[in-house]
Formats: structure tokens, C-alpha cells, sequence
């Protein structure tokens, strides 16, 4: 288990034009405790099962600026993660495999929000730059990886991963400046596909020293 406590101190003004569009002089205090269990089962033949449930923490904070689209503070973000995965090697150690599945359940998304509009009281373009909170989400997935020796300095893998990422509920997304309902869209930044493939040679060079070259390929 691990607790953790944090105080932010904020205080920043920003400018355009040599006018004053935003002060800030905000303190927040955050703590949190977030266990972790893990249950594994390893014997040479099935190779190494396993279950894990931890909860993730990631702490609130003050916005850098003031704005009314926002508000002056946001909440720390909190998930609990529960993974099943399988480890082995095969071919006398040559080959080894990876799989996993996971569930993830968040509280309070932190997301990142930037937009520009008019301040109505200086007639000046204001560009605003904080973060928010998404009600909830939830991300769910698979995860497979290979890694195979092919001679003393050959060595490649390859990588696979499906993930399903959605917001829960979210009324209030502020996207371009506009509030939208963004309840079941997917997280941003969370691709439902992801690729990979590396191989690596490796070699004595200058001597004792070692050396390799390294190829990668995501998607």
C-alpha cells in the first residue's frame, strides 16, 4: 500500500497586450491511500499466472489561470485496476510469451482542455489553457507480446493490444469553448488498436565492447 499527501501553492497573472486577463493565488491539499494485491500461481510447465487488483492515484490541483469556463480547482483522478495475465517461456527459453487482460474503472478523468475566445470586457482574442474533470470512465483490453531468440545475436518481437476506452458520464465536456455531451465517446488519446514489431543484432565491436543496431516499428 502506499498513502500520499500533497499541498499546491499556485500564484500566476497572465497578459495580452500589456492588459491583465487573469490572476491566480490558489492553494488545494490532496492525500490518498492506494493498496495493491497481487496472487500468482508459477511452476515450470504452465509458466507464471497471475491476478492483480491496485488502485492508481493521481492528484488534483489549481488552474494556472483564472477564467470562468473552468473551474479554480479540479479533483484528483482515481482508478481501480484489475489485471489476469500469463507469463511463459517455450523452445528451452528461446521463446517467451506474454498475456494479459485488464478492467479498468476511473473516477474523475483529469483531461486537458485549451481553446481561445473574445474576452467580452477587454474585446481581446484570450486563449485559455486548464484542466477538467470527466465524471467517469471505464477501459478495458487485452495485451500479447512475443520475444524469440533467433541465433547468440538475433533477437525479435512483436507486440499486439486491443483496448476499449470510454468516457462514462460526461455532460459537460468543454470542447472548443462549447459544452458537449461526450458520455460514451472514447478517451482521447486511447487508439483501439495497437501494433508493434523490433529486432535487435548484436555484436563484440572495438574489441570486448558490446554493440547492437535495434529496428522498431509501431502502429
Amino acid at each position: 500500500g502506499r498513502y500520499s499527501e500533497e499541498e499546491i501553492d499556485t500564484l500566476g497573472q497572465t497578459r495580452s497586450n500589456g492588459i491583465i486577463t487573469g490572476a491566480n493565488d490558489r492553494a488545494a491539499s490532496f492525500d490518498d491511500f492506494s493498496p495493491r494485491a497481487t496472487l500468482s500461481w508459477n511452476t515450470p510447465e504452465a509458466g507464471l499466472i497471475y491476478a492483480t487488483a491496485s488502485k492508481g492515484f493521481k492528484s488534483g490541483g489549481t488552474q494556472t489561470t483564472g477564467t470562468a469556463q473552468l473551474r479554480n480547482e479540479y479533483d484528483p483522478e482515481e482508478l481501480w485496476n484489475y489485471e489476469l495475465g500469463w507469463k511463459t517461456e517455450l523452445l528451452d527459453r528461446r521463446v517467451r510469451l506474454d498475456v494479459s487482460a485488464f478492467y479498468m474503472d476511473w473516477k474523475n478523468v483529469q483531461q486537458f482542455i485549451r481553446f481561445q475566445f473574445i474576452d467580452p470586457v477587454t474585446n481581446l482574442l484570450r486563449g485559455v489553457t486548464g484542466v477538467d474533470n470527466a465524471t467517469s470512465a471505464t477501459s478495458q483490453g487485452l495485451e500479447f507480446s512475443v520475444d524469440g531468440i533467433v541465433t547468440d545475436r538475433i533477437r525479435v518481437g512483436a507486440q499486439v493490444g486491443y483496448l476499449d476506452a470510454k468516457y462514462g458520464s460526461y455532460t459537460n465536456a468543454l470542447i472548443d469553448g462549447t459544452v458537449l455531451n461526450a458520455s460514451g465517446k472514447r478517451l482521447i488519446n486511447a487508439p483501439e488498436w495497437t501494433l508493434g514489431a523490433n529486432a535487435e543484432y548484436a555484436r563484440k565491436v572495438f574489441g570486448d565492447n558490446d554493440g547492437f543496431v535495434r529496428a522498431e516499428w509501431i502502429h
